[in-house]
């Protein structure tokens, strides 16, 4: 079961961690061979983020049903 609360977090979280990243990345403080492992390492955040919020949106929807 996942808590508004953790929902909320890693929600905001995560684009936080996207964000410092690209702006790392812009700024070349993360060095060019590192970029692919930055970018996959995104990715697999955002793919984490889009699983929990379809879990938390079924959880909720469930509740809200009685279902």
């Amino acid at each position: 079961m996942i808590s508004k609360t953790f929902f909320d977090y890693f929600n905001y979280g995560s684009l936080a961690v996207v964000i410092i990243i690209a702006i790392l990345m812009y700024t070349e403080v993360i060095p060019r061979e590192w970029w692919l492992y930055a970018l996959i390492f995104a990715l697999l955040l955002f793919i984490a983020r889009i699983i929990i919020r379809i879990s938390y949106v079924r959880q909720n929807k469930k509740d809200i049903t009685g279902g």
